[in-house]
């Protein structure tokens, strides 16, 4: 289990924790404070416990990723991964909100969202690029071609899956994969 150790009082993420004995919960700022939560938990017999993302600034992706099953502790992992390196967070919500995957640990989270490849736009916007990309076309003769439609149709196809994340919109451009 990944353990993230944050200069104090830094807290990137606030979870509470609601024994489900109905015995009272808290608020978490810290993995510290976690830990001594759980180990509070486990001397009063709790053995289970319902986890809530108060706040955070990837709180959509953590809650998310809680509610798919990923414990305390890596929720906390997962939230320090995105403070370093907040690329990762288009392709991670795209995992766990639209392909509704399981992943035990944020490690495996985001193995898989580093294999995830993204374009930025919309599907016109992509097949626009794959237009100017892979084929001279002259330039009297590219106003012919229908991106929205082709945009359209490799979407239909499954070619590529469209999204919206943080305002923007993205494209996947190898979903089956």
């Amino acid at each position: 289990m990944s353990t993230a150790t944050l200069p104090a009082p830094y807290s990137i993420l606030t979870l509470y924790l609601c024994p489900l004995d109905n015995s009272g919960g808290a608020y978490t700022r810290t993995p510290e404070e976690l830990r001594a939560l759980l180990d509070a938990f486990a001397a009063r017999g709790v053995e289970e416990w319902e986890v809530a993302v108060i706040d955070g600034d990837h709180s959509r992706i953590v809650d998310a990723a809680s509610r798919r099953g990923l414990c305390a502790e890596e929720l906390y992992a997962l939230a320090l991964e995105l403070e370093q390196d907040d690329n990762a967070a288009p392709a991670i919500c795209y995992l766990l909100e639209d392909c509704g995957a399981h992943y035990p640990t944020a490690e495996e989270l985001l193995d898989h969202a580093r294999d995830l490849s993204l374009f930025e736009g919309t599907a016109e916007d992509y097949a626009d690029s794959i237009v100017d990309e892979l084929y001279n076309i002259p330039s009297q003769l590219r106003y012919y071609i229908d991106c929205e439609a082709l945009g359209r149709d490799m979407s239909i196809n499954g070619d590529i899956d469209t999204f919206e994340y943080d305002g923007r919109c993205y494209v996947v451009t190898n979903p089956n994969d």
